[in-house]
């Protein structure tokens, strides 16, 4: 590690440990694997690759909608926006 470098005290930055113990809920880029990851209090309830989801722009929504049991999820700015 280098000296002096200070890791950033974001979310992104966190180990999947410190996320889980801190019972997180959010999207978070995994930039190491390059995963987009969905987190629930603290556990991972979806990870995909992002090749994956350029691939197929839907898959995110699709996986979405069925973990929380919602019958229509849109995406606007990598962000779900509404449940019809």
């Amino acid at each position: 590690m280098k000296e002096g470098f200070k890791r950033p005290a974001h979310r992104d930055f966190m180990t999947s440990a410190e996320l889980k113990a801190d019972k997180f809920t959010g999207i978070r880029h995994n930039n190491l694997i390059d995963e987009q990851e969905l987190w629930v209090e603290g556990e991972v309830k979806l990870s995909v690759s992002m090749d994956k989801m350029r691939r197929d722009p839907d898959f995110w929504t699709k996986q979405y909608e069925q973990i929380f049991d919602l019958k229509h999820a849109e995406m606007n700015d990598n962000l779900i926006v509404r449940n019809k």
